[in-house]
């Protein structure tokens, strides 16, 4: 046998060693959480019936910390609570934290198990109470066996998916709880992802939730001095007037690189990087899919994300707007920006995919990898469930409109999400936020938020008025921008190059 393939032997025997002790750690974990539960029920408010019927949902350690997370789903004859979820923190034995949304005494507030209303009736109410018309019959196309009676429906002429569809109960304001149908719609211009509760005995809306979260970055604002400027900054911005510069090197990109923020910000405006990809959270580069040495795609797309313009606003790639580097993925695409965006869609689209994957290697080493839901086509039988890399759309639905805007979906994790950018019609020409990194990182944020709060499985935990959503996504595109002579009574601003604004 040659050294190389016992060296081989030897690096899947240390793999599968590490798999069973992680796999141990984690099932003492889940019992030390369960036991947590049974020992302060009294304390959190529940009977002995709601503990009994807690379900495990998802379970991952944070490699860098040593912490295991155990998400616990209230359930009552099989059917699950909406967001009814216990959330314990555990390192060894020990109990770091916990958080409780379990309903006191459910069995007690629960009046039925059993639908009166089909799911074809509660997916038409739902699509009724958010203005969308059934165009086409809707009818079942996919069931799984359960007590939540679970499936998929046909998309009756609205969605732009199959519509999934589920029992749940869903809590309300003053205590009650009702039993209710869990209805996903994903409309057209793929702009909302509505979580709906309809009442399965009346058919009235219950409660719902946008999926999608949108920033509107609002109109330019005025300051006195220091501040913000009503008018753009003059600056020179422009490169050469070529599509493509003369030079190529292996895995290079050329973009507004970390941590610059964007086209004026930092000590350069256009830079070539090659190679940029983290050994630890890329492995096999940005273009893989297959976990073997070798790109798949010479275009920008791969593992994390597949980066095109959707300037029609279909929700499907601009035919050839992802931009080809060629056997040595050379993406040297010059970006003049004296010109409109749709004439440097390829150094856009480069830039946008760069910036996806630097967020997804960087915040990977802080524990969002595969077991904790990541994006990811290729989880490299590392944990969590793939064929989710990120859809990220460049000049997205510019329709000569310019929308100042950006969006991000974030579906649970086996699902791929979507990331919106747009232009903005504040300057001539119209600025791209294809080229404002710090808004890429913002709605990106959003993706990592909502995957961690509820845990992979469970995306709708910060969807009320006072969710910190927002507030994180600032938080990582401050910090991925920021200089090494930035200072902390420093004032930053966000969206700036984007609305033609000076960068403070």
């Amino acid at each position: 046998m040659s050294n190389q393939s016992l060296f081989s032997r030897g690096l899947l025997c240390v793999f599968l060693l590490w798999t069973v002790s992680l796999a141990q750690a984690q099932d003492l974990a889940v019992d030390v959480a369960r036991q947590y539960v049974q020992d302060n029920a009294a304390t959190l408010g529940l009977t002995d019936a709601d503990v009994r019927g807690m379900k495990l949902t998802d379970v991952y350690t944070s490699n860098h910390n040593g912490v295991t997370h155990v998400y616990l789903q209230q359930r009552h004859q099989g059917i699950g609570v909406h967001n009814g979820l216990i959330n314990v923190n555990v390192r060894g034995t020990d109990v770091l934290s916990a958080g409780n949304r379990f309903v006191s005494n459910l069995s007690g507030k629960v009046a039925s198990s059993s639908p009166g209303l089909p799911a074809v009736d509660a997916a038409t109410a739902a699509a009724g109470h958010v203005g969308l018309a059934v165009t086409e019959p809707l009818s079942l196309r996919e069931s799984i066996p359960g007590s939540e009676q679970a499936g998929r429906l046909s998309r009756g002429g609205f969605a732009l998916e199959d519509i999934p569809v589920r029992l749940a109960y869903q809590q309300l304001e003053n205590g009650d709880v009702r039993l209710a149908w869990d209805v996903g719609i994903y409309t057209l211009d793929a702009q909302h992802y509505w979580s709906i509760r309809v009442d399965a005995s009346t058919g009235a809306v219950l409660a719902q939730q946008d999926l999608v979260v949108h920033d509107n970055w609002g109109a330019p604002e005025t300051a006195s001095a220091g501040g913000l400027f009503d008018s753009p900054m003059s600056v020179l911005l422009t490169a050469p007037a070529a599509e493509r510069a003369p030079m190529l090197n292996p895995d290079s990109y050329l973009v507004y690189p970390l941590p610059d923020e964007s086209p004026q910000h930092g000590s350069t405006t256009h830079t070539l990087v090659t190679n940029p990809a983290n050994g630890a959270a890329s492995p096999f580069a940005w273009h893989d899919t297959n976990g073997a040495v070798g790109a798949e795609f010479t275009v920008t797309r791969g593992n994390n994300v597949d980066a095109y313009a959707d300037r029609d606003g279909n929700n499907v790639p601009d035919p050839g707007s992802r931009p080809d580097g060629g056997a040595s993925l050379d993406f040297n695409f010059v970006i003049d920006l004296g010109q409109e965006p749709p004439m440097y869609i390829p150094g856009a689209v480069t830039n946008l995919f760069y910036w996806n994957n630097i967020i997804h290697d960087v915040t990977y080493q802080y524990g969002f990898d595969e077991a904790s839901g990541n994006f990811q086509v290729n989880n490299y039988g590392k944990g969590g469930t793939g064929g989710d890399d990120v859809r990220a759309e460049a000049q997205d639905n510019d329709l000569g409109g310019a929308n100042c805007n950006a969006n991000f979906f974030t579906p649970a994790d086996g699902s791929r999400p979507r990331m919106q950018m747009f232009t903005c019609a504040n300057t001539t020409p119209e600025r791209d936020g294809d080229l404002d990194n710090g808004v890429i990182v913002h709605e990106y944020g959003h993706g990592i938020s909502n995957r961690l709060t509820g845990g992979p499985g469970n995306v709708s935990c910060l969807n009320n008025t006072e969710q910190m959503g927002e507030g994180w996504s600032d938080w990582y595109a401050l910090m991925l921008t920021q200089q090494s002579i930035d200072t902390g009574p420093q004032a930053r601003g966000i969206g700036t190059y984007l609305f033609g604004q000076a960068p403070n």
